[in-house]
């Protein structure tokens, strides 16, 4: 064979090279490294199948980017976030010879159908491992010329391993003996040095709670009352291609809470309950749950919502989207700290099921972050204004929202349609509670410097007392040694008329006036008729 024939021969291979690596996860760059071992082959442009090969994997985190994948290094911020405590296996595809260019052709049949090189493999022993470093790096040097079927056998918690990717070792140089691309030279030798930049989508959910304004059912009578607890959880779709298999929402809610439905969206495209996915309840990870059929469930049950297969491919049509999922509850009932901590977890896809392992009993797949809805009390202390150690029993006194906002309760405001509620009532000791409003300096998940005001209302006044004039303002602060949030008002009463008597007609001194009167009118008409009966008798 003449040298033209020779090289017309590896340009072909180099072609079919760099054809047979351009497949998904992985990214390949690679430098003119010289064969690591063996005698070197008397062209350049031919394999030296006894030459040892290294293949370096740097681990990234993020969706492909689409960047040329050659085996070639690449450096630098662009490349992404490294990715630590990757972990893969290398194993060798059998009887698929490079030498050859029938080896060649072999291996383009494996690219076209990778399934059929894991088989090929079978249950072979890996050639090799390694696990990626705090560079997001690792090597497997000293590998025979092969193709090789690569796969990711571990991932950190929050990310969903590649999916399994051949390479050749070696490669076509595509920048050619001189290291530089673009050159006379390009495609011209081989490079036993091969790099590949997989990388992994972190999935992720994310919590936020909508719960401004309410308070528990403690006391819950007036109009103005709210209980209405909204969790929005915001979870990632996996990019890529491949069937999702799986996608499975978690949420085991505080037994505080009462479950009362939910909605979902990719999108901005509304999902179907019963169609696109299924809510299912139980009242602890071990027993079986049932089917939620708009009932409101109470005790603070686990809520699964599942994927139907139609669920699936709505959310394979939007990659790019978030799922969107709003838990609706209502609080009941406050708990010893006030504090209704909320978290959720998901199951991206089946590939992500099928490589961790959850202990019995824990929360399913990757976390959201913690919520928390913070709720307090407000204690009266009320008392004589005279004699302040002299505690006022039957006081009643009911509680209202300020409804402009503004910190000031205005009596217009002190109406049927802004009563919270109650009424609660003093006892012998002078004191009374209203539970479960929530904390005015902390809402909707974050400490707050528009604060909520609360407005207190006495409206019955203890025998012998004057009613308050004007309602009381006051705000509950969170607290943050896991207490309970409490606010206390001393409420004095002065008594009735201030404790003096007023003048009364139809008193002592008029009657003694009448009596006197009487007294007088009396002896006048004795002395009338005395003297009419002398007058008879002369």
């Amino acid at each position: 064979m003449t040298r033209n024939r020779f090289r017309h021969a590896g340009a072909a291979v180099s072609a079919l090279a760099l054809a047979t690596l351009a497949m998904g996860a992985s990214y390949a760059f690679a430098d003119d490294t010289p064969p690591t071992g063996g005698t070197p082959a008397a062209n350049v442009a031919l394999i030296n199948g006894s030459a040892t090969n290294t293949l370096h994997i740097t681990k990234y985190a993020g969706a492909p980017t689409g960047q040329i994948n050659n085996g070639t290094p690449i450096g630098g911020a662009s490349a992404g976030t490294p990715l630590a405590g990757v972990t893969y296996d290398i194993y060798k595809v059998p009887n698929v010879d490079l030498t050859t260019n029938a080896g060649w052709t072999s291996a383009a049949s494996y690219y076209n159908n990778i399934a059929a090189a894991q088989t090929a493999v079978g249950t072979a022993a890996p050639v090799g491992t390694c696990t990626t470093n705090a560079t997001g790096q690792c090597d497997i040097a000293g590998l025979p010329v092969a193709l090789y079927y690569v796969v990711e056998t571990s991932a950190p918690a929050s990310y969903t391993k590649a999916a399994p990717f051949l390479v050749t070792l070696p490669m076509t140089n595509p920048n050619g003996p001189d290291g530089v691309l673009g050159t006379a030279d390009d495609n011209t030798s081989w490079m036993y040095d091969v790099y590949v930049y997989p990388k992994n989508q972190q999935d992720t959910i994310t919590k936020a709670v909508t719960d401004k304004g309410t308070q528990t059912t403690d006391n819950s009578t007036g109009a103005a009352a709210s209980h209405v607890i909204d969790y929005t959880l915001t979870s990632s779709i996996t990019d890529g291609t491949d069937p999702l298999g799986m996608y499975v929402i978690y949420d085991d809610l505080d037994p505080s809470l009462t479950f009362t439905g939910a909605t979902l969206n990719v999108g901005s495209t509304a999902l179907i309950a019963g169609t696109d996915y299924t809510v299912t309840t139980a009242p602890d990870w071990t027993t079986p749950a049932t089917a939620f059929t708009g009932t409101a469930v109470a005790g603070g049950p686990v809520v699964t919502i599942t994927f139907t297969d139609s669920g699936l491919t709505k959310l394979q049509s939007n990659r790019s989207s978030n799922v969107t999922t709003v838990l609706h509850t209502t609080v009941g009932a406050e708990d010893a700290d006030g504090v209704v901590p909320n978290t959720a977890s998901f199951i991206p896809n089946q590939g992500w099921w099928n490589q961790h392992t959850t202990p019995p009993g824990t929360p399913p797949g990757i976390p959201s972050n913690q919520v928390v809805t913070k709720y307090g009390d407000v204690k009266i202390n009320k008392f004589d204004g005279g004699a302040p150690s002299t505690k006022l029993a039957g006081a009643e006194f009911m509680v209202y929202k300020d409804a402009n906002a503004d910190g000031v309760c205005q009596a217009a405001e002190m109406v049927g349609a802004n009563v919270i509620g109650g009424p609660v009532v003093t006892d012998a000791t002078g004191t009374a509670t209203y539970k479960g409003l929530q904390t005015s300096d902390f809402y909707n998940n974050a400490t707050q410097t528009t604060l909520l005001t609360y407005c207190m209302v006495e409206t019955k006044a203890p025998t012998g007392y004057n009613l308050n004039a004007q309602p009381i303002p006051f705000t509950v602060m969170q607290t943050t040694d896991g207490t309970l949030a409490l606010t206390t008002l001393d409420v004095a009463n002065e008594k009735s008329n201030l404790g003096n008597s007023l003048p009364l007609t139809g008193g002592q001194g008029v009657a003694a006036l009448s009596i006197g009167g009487l007294v007088l009118i009396g002896g006048g008409a004795g002395y009338y008729l005395l003297a009419a009966r002398r007058r008879r008798v002369r």
